[in-house]
């Protein structure tokens, strides 16, 4: 994978990334960022170790990393970390094409089990990958990049949770794949079909929707996807759809001035005689008068 070099000045597009993505963060985890590195043409540094994280990126050239004692080479492609505490020194003869961000999770504002997990950065002995341009947090860099390549008048909304996706990522790009899925609480097959299951019948509310179809759908047997219904929501599958049916019939005649005929027929529903008697059994009242107590309690005057 070849990546372009990106359109812009360096010094321009760093102080950009210092005014709108120097605290990325949402309700569970903040960051402090102490500085972004964008340099064409990185050679040595002095052996040297932080208090925080600094995270690296080689877009071009090559080089040698010094981490802990032992050198590692350094090619395009490489994503490498510098763990607190960690001596670490970068060498290269030709200069590398080096991007990079120096951070610290913000404890103090940040949710003690998202910290924890994060944390575990810390002692990794996965901190150096090679042809890592197909990760995530590689793509995630090269795409806040291009952010940087024009004006945007929604920098701020834009950079920042670019900013804290990339942050975020490297927690799982710089452990261990099998550490990564304990991480995540499984999700039950019955959950996912009946999720499907809802979303198709939303999706198409306006069609015939017999359960056999949707079970075939789903892959599993009609009685398969009733037991989902009435086990997991406590209702029946029939009872489910018609009520999704009212509900958005209900939604169409509060907010629309479409027909109670064109309501009827966007929902699902073959007749308006059918359609009034089922929705005045859900909600109390018939379609006309359900519209004319909605609209006088939107519309005061």
């Amino acid at each position: 994978m070849v990546i372009e070099m990106f359109q812009f000045q360096s010094e321009k597009a760093l102080s950009i990334l210092e005014s709108f993505a120097s605290h990325p963060g949402d309700d569970r985890l903040q960051f402090r960022v102490h500085y972004w590195g964008i340099n064409p043409m990185h050679y040595d540094n002095h052996l040297h170790k932080h208090s925080f994280y600094e995270i690296c990126y080689v877009i071009d050239g090559s080089g040698r990393y010094l981490d802990d004692g032992h050198w590692f080479a350094l090619e395009p492609g490489t994503l490498f970390c510098s763990r607190p505490g960690i001596w670490h020194q970068i060498r290269s003869d030709a200069g590398m094409y080096l991007l990079f961000v120096a951070f610290e999770p913000d404890s103090a504002h940040s949710d003690p089990q998202a910290l924890r997990m994060y944390q575990t950065l810390h002692t990794t002995d996965r901190f150096l990958l090679h042809q890592a341009n197909h990760t995530s947090t590689a793509l995630l860099w090269q795409a806040l990049m291009r952010q940087l390549e024009a004006p945007h008048p929604l920098w701020k909304e834009t950079l920042s949770p670019m900013a804290l996706a990339l942050i975020v990522s490297f927690c799982s790009t710089f452990r261990k794949p099998d550490e990564d899925m304990r991480t995540i609480p499984p999700i039950k097959t019955d959950a996912r079909l009946l999720k499907r299951a809802c979303v198709f019948i939303i999706d198409n509310i306006s069609q015939p929707l017999p359960l056999d179809s949707i079970a075939r759908y789903l892959n599993i047997s009609g009685r398969h996807l009733s037991r989902l219904f009435s086990e997991k929501l406590g209702i029946s599958y029939i009872g489910y759809v018609q009520r999704e049916r009212v509900r958005h019939a209900a939604e169409l005649l509060a907010y629309t001035d479409i027909s109670i005929l064109e309501a009827a027929e966007k929902t699902g529903f073959n007749s308006v005689h059918y359609f009034t008697r089922v929705f005045a059994k859900q909600t109390g009242l018939p379609p006309g008068e359900y519209r004319q107590l909605h609209r006088s309690t939107l519309d005061p005057r």
